[in-house]
């Protein structure tokens, strides 16, 4: 459900944003624990967006992250770099 989540509103079908979620966005509120994001570089994240300057602009901690040689499946495409960057995140 999750990743079908991210396409729909990826693409722009709809607000599927929480009511939480709406709240805290009009509050101000951002992420204050550090945060490490990840993408792939040959998936629609890398094409439509710049990860870093949006995460950076709901985070008050922290952030690191890159993209990675693959398309959107991370885990699924790259499970051993996946798991060092977690780790080195984690670390």
């Amino acid at each position: 459900m999750g990743m079908w989540r991210d396409t729909f509103c990826s693409l722009g079908f709809g607000d599927c944003r929480s009511a939480s979620d709406r709240a805290s966005r009009a509050n101000g509120d951002k992420v204050v624990c550090p945060m490490h994001v990840l993408w792939g570089l040959q998936g629609v994240v890398q094409r439509l967006f710049d990860p870093m300057a949006l995460w950076q602009a709901q985070c008050s901690g922290p952030l690191s992250g890159r993209a990675l040689d693959c398309g959107h499946f991370i885990p699924e495409a790259l499970p051993d770099e996946t798991a060092t960057e977690l780790l080195a995140f984690h670390g």
